[in-house]
C-alpha cells in the first residue's frame, strides 16, 4: 500500500503491531500539520487492528496553537471594517 500511494501523498506510514500505532499515529499528525496541505496514509492491518494497544492511542483531536493578536492585527481588522 505505501508504494501505492506514495506519489499521491506527503507521507505513508506502516504500523505491523498494535504497539507502533500511537507512534505511526503521531508521525502522520505531524506530517499533517507541517508544509503544504496534502493527504497521509497509514497502513494498519485488519489483524493488528483487533490487537489490544493500551492506553496510550491518542485522542486524534488537534489543538492547533493560538496567538493573541497583535496592535498590527486589530489596526488592519478595524480598517477593513471601516
Amino acid at each position: 500500500q505505501q508504494r501505492l500511494f506514495a506519489p499521491i501523498t506527503k507521507w505513508t506510514g506502516s504500523a505491523r503491531t498494535a504497539a507502533e500505532i500511537p507512534a505511526v499515529l503521531a508521525e502522520a499528525f505531524h506530517h499533517l500539520r507541517r508544509g503544504r496541505p496534502g493527504p497521509v496514509q497509514v497502513e494498519i492491518p485488519a489483524d493488528v487492528l483487533g490487537e489490544d494497544g493500551g492506553d496510550d492511542l491518542p485522542s486524534g483531536r488537534i489543538t492547533p496553537p493560538r496567538r493573541e493578536p497583535g496592535e498590527r492585527d486589530l489596526e488592519a481588522v478595524a480598517a477593513a471594517i471601516r
